[in-house]
């Protein structure tokens, strides 16, 4: 088996059990930062860093995602990124929105 810096390439059940664990560490991080979040924000306190740290998680997971679809040929992707700048438009335009007159 080749390897890449001292690292060996992974067979299946490695990859499969990587990704396993992969997305049971995502899924608890993005729990801990919107509980982290909502208690900020009942609380009084500024909430700007995990909220930041949520929001960044999700785009770089996203364009990660779509990423990986588009290489592979799928066609759905282009479709999905339109809907997403569309509704992130919409977002920015209701907290601007908000912040005018809230």
């Amino acid at each position: 088996m080749k390897k890449w810096f001292g690292v060996r390439k992974m067979d299946e059940m490695e990859l499969q059990i990587t990704l396993h664990a992969s997305q049971a560490a995502w899924i608890f991080l993005v729990v801990a930062l919107a509980i982290w979040d909502l208690w900020e924000l009942t609380h009084g306190g500024n909430s700007t860093l995990p909220t930041f740290l949520l929001g960044s998680e999700v785009v770089i997971f996203t364009l990660a995602r779509w990423s990986g679809r588009a290489r592979m040929g799928d066609g759905r992707v282009k479709g999905e990124v339109i809907l997403w700048i569309v509704l992130t438009a919409a977002l920015v335009a209701f907290g601007l929105l908000l912040a005018r007159f809230g």
